[in-house]
Parts: C-alpha cells; structure tokens; sequence
C-alpha cells in the first residue's frame, strides 16, 4: 500500500532499469507497448544474433540488446536469468565490476532473483550493488538511494523490518538533504511512504500515521491535491486511521482520495476502485452496511468491467478485500485457523478464529457477492489470456473470494487451473505458484478433503524449504498450515512437531509478541490440550494470554478465547478455583463484548458451571447451567449436542443436590432429544441413557433399603 514506484518508472521487476535503450534504438520496444509480446522477444534476438555474428560475443553493445530482451515480461524467469547473468558477466568482463552498465545488469538479475522470492541471493547482490555505487557515485547520489531502496525491500520482504527501517530512515534522511533531493522533492515523500509502509507491517501505526500525514501535507504543497501520489497518500492514511478504528476521519481522508482519483485516473482505474473497497471497509467499521454494500458493488461492478474490456494489465488482485495491507500469504494462513461454528475438538475450548480487519459479509451483500464471483469466473473462463500471468493472477484473487464465502468446492474449480497456469508459466517453485498450492489445499481442508489437502500443503512446505530454507517465514507459515490440517485429522503428535518448528521461527523472526506468534502459540495449547499435556498446555495458554492482553487488550476476543482455554487446562488439573477465575474473567468479557447470547459466551457460560460444579458448588452451578440451557436452546436449538451436554450436566448438579426427580426429567429430556436429532448411536443420546439408568438403579436401590 505504501510502496511506490520511483517517479522515472521500474521495471516490472521492481527494480530501476536505467540502461534500457530508448526506442530509437532498440525496435522492440514499440511492438512491446502494443502488448505484442513475442515480437518484442524476437526483434532483439535477431539483433543479438546477428551482432554476435559480426561483432564479438561480448562487445558492448551486443550485451545491451540481450539485456533489452523482454523475456521477463512473459515471466519465462529461468531463461531471462540466463541472460541477465550472461550479460553480467559479460559487462564484468569488458567494463568492470563497478561500471554503471556492469552495476545495472547486477540490478536486474537481483529484480528476477526477488521476484521469484529468492531473498538471499538478491540480497548479496543488492548489498553489492549499493556498495559499488556508494564506491563511484557518493552515498547521496539518486541511484545510490535507488540502491538502497532495492536492498530494503528485499530486507522487507524477509520481513527483516528492524533492518529495512534503519535502510528506510538513512534513504529518507539523505534524501531529505537540500544538495540532494530536499523535503519536497517527489522521491523524498515516497522514501517516507517506504518507510511509513515498515512501520505499519510492524503494527506501529502512531509512528506510522505522523509519516502518513506529513507526506500528504508535503505532497499537496509541492504536488497538488490532484497529483496522483497526493492521493495515493491520502488513501494511506485512511487506511492508517481505519486500522486504528478512527473511522470518521478515515471515511474523510478516502472519500477525498476517491473523489480525486474519479477525476484524474477514471471510474474504472485500478487505483480508484482500490479507494472504493478501502471506503467500504470502513464503513463496515462504522456498521454502516448499507453504504457499504453500494460501494462494494462498485468494485465489483468495475472489475468485471475491466476484466471484459480486455486489459489483463489492470486487474489482479482486484477482487481481494480491500482495507487490508498485509499480503495475501499472511491473510492466506490466518484462514487456516478452525471457526466456532465448526465445533472445537476439545469441548471446553473456544477455538482459534481469523481475526482479518475485514468484517464478515451480511446476508444479503453474501449472496450478491456470490453472483458478481459467478459472473467474474465466468468472465475469466471466457478469456483468451489464461496464459498470462496477471490473468491467473485474478483467478487466484477470485478464488480467494469464494472462498470468504463458503463456496469451496467453486474456489477448488478456480484455484486448480490457476496453479495448472502458474506451475507451466512461473515454475513450479515460484512463489506465486507456492500461493496457488497453499489456496488449492485450504479449500480442500474446508471441504474435509484432509488427506489431498495435507499432501498437498506438505508438497508447499517442502518446496519453500527447498528454495527459500527452514527458517524463512512463508516456509513456517506452510508449517503452520499443514499443522492445522494434520490437527483436524486428529494426528495431534505430528501436528504438535509441527507447531512447534512454526512457533520456533516465527519467535526467532518475528518476535514473541507478533500476533502470529501469538496465534500459534494459542493453537499449540490447544493441540495440547488435546493430547492431554495439560501442564504444557498451562504454559502456553499463560505465554497467549500475556501476548494477548498486552497486544489486543483485556476484552478482545483472542484474549478471552486465551483464558478460557487456561481455565480448561486448569480444570484438567484440578486446579479448580483458578480455573474458576479464568472462566469467570472470559464471561465477563464475552457477555460485554458479544452479549449474552453469542456461542462464546454460552460456552464460557457452561464452562464456568463445570468449575463450580466440580467445587460442590451446587446452587450457583445450577444457575449458570440453567442461564447456558435457556440460551443454547435459543441460539442452536433443542436437539443440538452441545444443549443435550447441558441438559445432562444439570441433571448432575440436580443429583448431587438430591433433587432426584428433576435429575429425572433431565435425564429423560436428554435422551429423548438425543435419540430424535442425533440419533439413537450418538454419544451424547448414550451417555443420558446410561445417566438415566444410573439414577434408576439408585433410586430402586434406596427403595429396597427403606422397604428392608
């Protein structure tokens, strides 16, 4: 979001590429702006053939036109490689290493090297680079910061923020420097949006937003309040103070970045319509649904308008929920964590849930998404450029949609040709392809396709082992993915393995107290919970929970999911009277919060009823499990097995109080509502069965000894 491109154009690499020849001297390039591809590719082949033939093989001017090449825009990334380190150590060879020509090639090959996601070997090139140019050009000259630029980002991109925010900062002061930008200067307010954008990724959104608000003041005045980057950082700082829940001032700073950008860049832009779905996030923060849904609409309506207009150039990702700046990798695995309406495995503990800034989509905009994503994968299948990267692209976007709608099995039917496409055109190890396997196997896991599902997210984690090495963080979160799979087929000691690798790394990367840390270490107690380590399971619901607080605050839904899953470790303890606090301090936040009758608060409800009951607390466990019933009745129905687990367990706390005929009725209420919604197998119809016996026999017992 924050990340722009230096005001004399990249290359589409995300690199400058200065020495490109201009059109007077190299024909590719018009058959190139016509989007003819192929023909640009042959133009300088033939050139670079035939120079070859009557020159030498490493003359100058031959490594120029095979570094004009435009291969790259076709992604065919293992021949352009070729090539770029050909004419590298061709360059080398005739001008030196640290001739500006020499130095261009290093960047090039280091652009190609990033963009298929191998990090490390861009950044031994990029630290190369920076160190030639600091040697010949100075440390404040523009392409020495250009440099720099580079390096930060592949730093970023290894999510090595500490060391990409001192690059950032040093970038910004030279170039605030009046002998070599000035404060105002167009590539001075965009090394402040770079390092704004580090600042954001490591949630420090007050540092962030001072940034966000200098540039735009410093854009208008130098630029204009029209100048597409003054609008860029007006939208930026909307979403800066939507995550930040300011949402009136949010709504302002994007209505004014959409309004600018209808006028200047068109309805149908690709940056305007990326306003549009900023603006209805935020106004699904301020509950305002129906605004909302129009703006979303918009979106909608103009993507599918781009995508029939025939320019794959201008629409990826435009399906994706707006509002968001993380990446789509992040959002990706932050679906893997299990729902509430899905049921925990554990029946005391509230499950992990994805915790994205976008809020679920009501009923009605449901349905009328559903029908924009039929029209928009009808659209792309109707298309003659599945073959182009930026068209598989928006499959993979759209595929992700349907998959924020429950449409599984339709987000399976886009995402296999779209990793089909990427796997033929990108490679099988590029990271986009990687992206497509990870989608391919939540949609499978969604569908309860486990065994496909863990085999093919075992194959995503391998490949970026391979590629990218054991402590890179998409490889941990492919860990963290395959953990939640092998977890939902009850593997829960490989899936603890698992856990703990992706818990190693991401501390070592990201920190203890990242949200994803965080949200490991929440999932590992659970799987600890499951196999019963429940002291271990204590240790990590603590190390959450502290997380949690600190990060999110008391009430926040993960804190609360935190200490009721302390609470159940310290009930299988039996450590009851703190479980019983845990439990009560979860209650008292989900009925703030949610309101009585949410499922969390039903379950914290039933949970604290247990604690009390297993103290012999027996009136004030009567009354919580009452409050629960009365409420499961209403929210999930009579025949519901969590509502039948109540009903049994207040027919306990009855018992004990020897309220023998009211244990009675329960009992047979359980039973009978058992047999007729879950059958007469269930373990819960069961279970009041046998309860139901228990007291009988009991009670003939006690019958017996009186008449005896």
């Amino acid at each position: 979001m924050f990340r722009h491109r230096l005001a004399d154009g990249e290359g589409n690499l995300g690199f400058s590429r200065q020495d490109i020849p201009q059109d007077v001297n190299n024909p590719a390039r018009l058959p190139l702006k016509r989007k003819r591809n192929d023909e640009a590719e042959v133009i300088p082949r033939r050139v670079s053939a035939g120079g070859e033939k009557g020159i030498v093989p490493g003359h100058p001017d031959i490594l120029q036109n095979v570094d004009g090449m435009v291969l790259d825009c076709k992604e065919q990334y293992d021949e352009v490689e070729i090539m770029y380190r050909r004419v590298l150590a061709g360059r080398e060879k005739t001008l030196g290493p640290d001739h500006p020509n020499t130095l261009q090639s290093a960047n090039n090959l280091a652009g190609m090297l990033s963009a298929q996601g191998r990090y490390d070997e861009a950044e031994v090139l990029c630290q190369g680079i920076l160190a030639g140019r600091e040697k010949t050009l100075g440390p404040d000259h523009l392409d020495t910061l250009r440099s720099a630029g580079n390096l930060a980002e592949v730093l970023f991109n290894q999510r090595r923020y500490d060391e990409a925010e001192i690059l950032r900062r040093s970038i910004l002061a030279s170039s605030e420097k009046e002998k070599t930008l000035g404060p105002d200067h167009l590539n001075t307010l965009q090394s402040a949006g770079d390092l704004a954008g580090v600042l954001f990724d490591q949630r420090r959104y007050d540092e962030a937003e001072i940034l966000c608000r200098s540039t735009l003041v410093s854009s208008e005045k130098s630029l204009g309040p029209d100048h597409p980057d003054t609008l860029w950082n007006a939208n930026s700082l909307g979403v800066m103070l939507g995550h930040k829940k300011e949402f009136n001032e949010a709504e302002l700073m994007l209505r004014r970045a959409l309004t600018g950008r209808e006028k200047t860049l068109g309805p149908d832009h690709v940056d305007t319509l990326q306003s549009v779905e900023n603006l209805a996030w935020v106004l699904q923060g301020k509950k305002i649904n129906g605004r909302a849904g129009t703006t979303q609409r918009y979106t909608a309506e103009g993507s599918q308008r781009l995508l029939q207009l025939g320019d794959p150039n201008t629409i990826p990702d435009l399906v994706a929920t707006g509002g968001k700046l993380h990446s789509q990798k992040v959002k990706a695995h932050a679906k893997h964590r299990r729902e509430i309406a899905s049921g925990p495995h554990y029946p005391d503990i509230l499950p992990s849930t994805n915790n994205t800034a976008a809020p679920q989509l009501d009923q009605s905009r449901h349905q009328e998404a559903e029908v924009t994503s039929r029209d928009l994968s009808r659209d792309i299948k109707n298309t003659k450029w599945l073959v182009d990267p930026l068209t598989l692209n928006s499959m993979n976007a759209l595929g992700e949609e349907l998959l924020d709608l429950r449409r599984y099995h339709e987000a399976e039917a886009v995402f296999r040709p779209a990793l089909a496409g990427r796997e033929k055109y990108l490679g099988a190890n590029h990271p986009a392809t990687l992206t497509s396997i990870d989608n391919l196997g939540r949609s499978l896991h969604h569908q309860r396709k486990y065994e496909e599902a863990e085999s093919i997210l075992r194959s995503a984690k391998v490949r970026r082992e391979k590629t990218l090495g054991p402590d890179n963080l998409d490889t941990i979160l492919s860990a963290h993915g395959l953990a939640v799979t092998l977890l939902d087929q009850k593997k829960y000691q490989e899936a603890e393995i698992v856990y703990r690798h992706a818990l190693r790394g991401m501390e070592k990367v990201l920190g203890p107290d990242h949200p994803f840390t965080l949200d490991t270490t929440s999932v590992l107690s659970e799987a600890l919970l499951d196999l019963k380590k429940y002291s271990e399971a204590e240790v990590m619901c603590r190390r959450a929970l502290a997380g949690r607080e600190k990060m999110l605050g008391l009430v926040h839904r993960d804190s609360l999911l935190c200490a009721n899953n302390l609470g159940a470790a310290l009930s299988n303890q039996k450590k009851h009277q703190e479980a019983e606090a845990m439990y009560h301090r979860a209650l008292m936040g989900t009925e703030k919060t949610f309101g009585l009758d949410h499922r969390d608060t039903l379950m914290c409800t039933y949970n604290l009823a247990r604690a009390l009951h297993k103290q012999r607390k027996y009136h004030e466990a009567e009354r919580m499990h009452s409050r629960a019933l009365a409420g499961q009745e209403r929210v999930l129905g009579p025949g519901h097995a969590h509502t039948i687990r109540t009903i049994i367990n207040l027919g306990a706390v009855l018992c004990d109080q020897k309220k023998y005929d009211e244990a009675k009725i329960m009992y047979q209420r359980a039973f009978s509502e058992g047999e007729k919604a879950l059958g007469p197998g269930h373990r819960m119809t069961l279970k009041s069965a046998n309860c139901l016996a228990m007291l009988l026999q009991a009670q003939e017992s006690r019958a017996l000894g009186q008449a005896s």
